[in-house]
């Protein structure tokens, strides 16, 4: 039962809106698709697309089948509806029930001791919001439910609190917006009044240099009446444009860092440095020496340097040993065992095909050990921030290609922005410590 009578009508009166819109478009023959949220917006990206980068296939039909367990409601639909629900749209018979069963889910989600309450959530999805996700993905998380209720740091509190202020920035954004393409002065065929509405995002709200966001909208509004011609200027551009779709990314990555330093190190001036493994591998890619090819690639020569030092000379043989070969493969060519892990390791480093969540877990396991399981926990989790922002990368580079400039070009835009990445760290760590230290003095 919700706390609120009230809030629950509210929610119950989007979901009815929802219902009856489903209705009509089924009657006029268009099919209903469980929306992900809004994809161009990069202050706050939707929780499926940074989901997908983290190694989840198909987040929303993931987040289905959670909710299913955690609340013991079957959704009745079958496989191939699920499926189409979020790819090619199912008809009304099937957007009811899953409109039904998620109003009864909804029931069961907020509670007094919810992060998100009732009304807040409301307030997103009115304005279409991807925070509302974002929300619905905060109240069903162990880690960040623990870090809210949690009075001392936690690995996720860090990363908890930026979420929190980049959702409300957004919704508060999204009711401006409303309000201004209502009024009868704003001028929606003016392209500087159209991206003034996200001044405030980007100049209050993210810590991006300011002059990234005001070269970027000077550069297009001149681009819309006289077309850019100079390659200086277009590489301007997109180097602002790859600045504003890292930044969500980096922030939220600096955050998580810097929470899992601070409950790992006793010593907090030790975290005033980004001496850190993920920072020290992404570091060793975005410095473009030639040696290292991706984020993930940096990562594990990162990891390698560190167990040297812990273990002595450890080789890249060595740490293949610590992938895990299936038995039909192993058997399928004349090749050593030694030889075919090698090979594997290769083709990881050179981003050479999709690395499963089990064959990592398997080889940190392997190499971490499961007495230290925080640690690896911890280190899996890097692993897979190194694979998304590679997987992000290689979206970019698809997106600006055919372009006035070179691939080599764009590569070394990519390598400049995330080499901003100690920037973000150092930033996150000054605010915690600070935090930290009165929390010390309570």
């Amino acid at each position: 039962m919700s706390k609120d009578a009230s809030l629950q009508k509210s929610f119950s009166a989007l979901l009815n809106e929802s219902f009856e819109q489903a209705k009509t478009e089924s009657q006029a023959g268009k099919p209903f698709v469980l929306g992900s949220g809004f994809e161009n917006n990069l202050f706050l990206p939707t929780i499926n697309t940074t989901m997908k980068m983290l190694g989840v296939s198909n987040p929303l039909l993931t987040g289905i089948a959670a909710s299913e367990e955690i609340y013991a409601l079957p959704l009745d639909i079958k496989r191939s509806s699920r499926h189409k629900l979020t790819s090619t749209g199912v008809g009304f018979p099937s957007s009811k029930k899953f409109i039904v069963w998620l109003s009864k889910v909804l029931d069961q989600t907020f509670s007094a001791e919810s992060v998100i309450s009732e009304s807040t959530m409301s307030e997103a999805f009115q304005v279409n919001s991807n925070a509302n996700a974002w929300y619905s993905v905060i109240n069903h998380s162990e880690d960040l439910c623990e870090a809210s209720r949690s009075e001392s740091m936690t690995q996720f509190k860090p990363l908890l609190r930026f979420l929190m202020a980049r959702c409300e920035a957004d919704i508060v954004m999204q009711q401006q917006v409303n309000k201004t393409l209502l009024s009868k002065e704003f001028d929606n065929e003016n392209l500087a009044c159209k991206l003034s509405l996200q001044d405030t995002l980007w100049l209050t709200h993210s810590n991006l240099d300011n002059t990234v966001w005001l070269k970027f909208t000077a550069l297009l509004i001149e681009n819309a009446t006289s077309k850019l011609k100079d390659k200086q200027q277009i590489l301007e551009v997109a180097k602002c444009i790859v600045s504003l779709q890292l930044d969500f990314y980096l922030e939220a990555i600096a955050h998580y860092e810097v929470g899992c330093m601070l409950t790992m190190h006793a010593d907090k001036s030790e975290l005033t440095k980004p001496n850190g493994v993920l920072t020290r591998g992404l570091l060793f890619y975005a410095d473009g020496n030639g040696k290292v090819k991706n984020c993930f690639d940096g990562f594990l020569h990162e990891l390698k340097r560190a167990y040297t030092i812990k273990l002595g000379k450890v080789s890249w043989r060595r740490l293949a040993r610590y992938i895990e070969i299936d038995e039909d493969e192993n058997a399928a060519s004349g090749d050593s065992l030694e030889d075919k892990q090698y090979a594997r390791l290769k083709k990881w480093r050179n981003g050479d095909g999709a690395i499963s969540n089990a064959k990592l877990q398997s080889f940190f396991v392997n190499l971490v050990g499961t007495e230290e399981l925080d640690f690896l926990v911890t280190i899996y989790s890097y692993a897979r921030i190194s694979l998304g922002l590679d997987k992000l990368l290689t979206q970019l580079k698809a997106q600006h290609k055919d372009k006035v400039y070179s691939a080599d070009e764009f590569n070394a835009i990519c390598r400049d922005v995330l080499a901003q990445y100690p920037k973000y760290y150092l930033r996150c760590v000054k605010r915690e410590l600070v935090m930290v230290t009165a929390d010390e003095t309570l």
